[in-house]
C-alpha cells in the first residue's frame, strides 16, 4: 500500500481517538445556541439547516459534539464524496482551528471544506471539458479560438469513415431548433448536450473520440495511424456506463 495512505490512516485514527477522549467530558448544550455560529460559514440556509437537523439527529445525547467516525458519515449523507485529498483538507482545516472537539461550528467549517474541495473539482472537469470540445471542434475544421465553423456533413463523414459509425446528426439539430448547416462554437457544443439521457452518453463518447482524433492529428502526419473502430467506441460506452452505475450508488449532495 502507498506510504501516503498509510501516513493518512495513521493520521486519521489518531484524529478520531483525540476527538473521542475529548468528547468524553462535553456536557449537554442547547442546539439554539449553534444557530449564532453560522453567518461566518459561507453557507448557504438550507444547508446549514440540514447539516443542523443531520447534526442534531446524530448527536442523540445532546452533549453538542460529534465523534469523528461520525462526522465523516455525516458528511457523506449529505453528499460529499470524501477521498483521501479531501480528507487531508478536513485534517489541515482541524489542524489549523487547534481543536479537539467537533462541534456544530467545526462542521460548518469543515463543510464549507468539502464544498470548496469539490468546487475546485468541478472548475477543473469544465475546463478538461471545455478543452476536450475545442479539440473536436478543430476536428472538424473549426479554429483553436473556438472562431469559425463546421459543417454538419464534415462530422457525418468523419464519423462515418474513420470511426465506422453511423449518426443521426439532423435528429439532433432538430431537437436543437438549428436550421443552419453550418454549425458555430456554441451551438456545436449543444449537439453533445442534447437532453436525450441516451444521446447524452452516446455524444459524449462520440466527442471523446473527436478530441482523440484532433490531438493525435498534433502528434502524426498519417490519418491512417489514427483510425478508431467500433470496438473503441464500444469500450467509451463501456466506461461511461460503468460510471453512470457507480454515480447511481451515490447519494446525491443535498445542496
Amino acid at each position: 500500500m502507498d506510504n501516503n495512505v498509510n501516513s493518512l490512516q495513521v493520521v486519521e485514527q489518531q484524529a478520531s481517538q483525540k476527538i473521542n477522549q475529548s468528547n468524553i467530558k462535553s456536557i449537554q448544550i442547547d442546539y439554539n445556541s449553534l444557530l449564532k455560529y453560522t453567518t461566518t460559514c459561507d453557507l448557504q440556509k438550507n444547508e446549514i439547516d440540514s447539516l443542523l437537523k443531520m447534526f442534531k439527529r446524530i448527536d442523540y445525547n445532546k452533549v453538542g459534539f460529534l465523534t469523528y467516525h461520525d462526522m465523516m458519515d455525516l458528511l457523506k449523507e449529505f453528499g460529499f464524496q470524501i477521498n483521501q485529498n479531501c480528507k487531508e483538507k478536513i485534517f489541515k482545516e482541524i489542524e489549523d482551528r487547534n481543536t479537539t472537539k467537533l462541534d456544530f461550528q467545526t462542521l460548518l467549517y469543515i463543510a464549507r471544506v468539502c464544498k470548496d474541495f469539490e468546487s475546485k473539482i468541478k472548475e477543473n472537469e469544465e475546463q478538461i471539458q471545455y478543452s476536450e470540445f475545442i479539440d473536436a471542434f478543430v476536428a472538424l475544421g473549426g479554429e483553436p479560438d473556438a472562431s469559425g465553423y463546421v459543417h454538419k456533413n464534415k462530422i457525418i463523414e468523419i464519423l462515418s469513415i474513420e470511426f465506422d459509425l453511423n449518426f443521426d446528426i439532423d435528429e439532433l439539430l432538430e431537437q436543437l431548433e438549428v436550421q443552419n448547416e453550418s454549425l458555430d462554437f456554441e451551438t456545436f457544443r449543444q449537439l453533445f448536450r442534447a437532453e436525450n439521457k441516451k444521446s447524452i452518453k452516446r455524444n459524449s463518447s462520440l466527442l471523446s473520440l473527436l478530441s482523440h482524433r484532433s490531438m493525435t492529428q498534433r502528434s502524426t502526419s498519417s490519418i491512417s495511424t489514427v483510425k478508431i473502430r467500433m470496438k473503441d467506441f464500444e469500450r467509451f460506452l463501456d466506461k461511461l456506463q460503468q460510471e453512470e452505475n457507480e454515480n447511481i450508488g451515490s447519494p446525491s449532495p443535498k445542496k
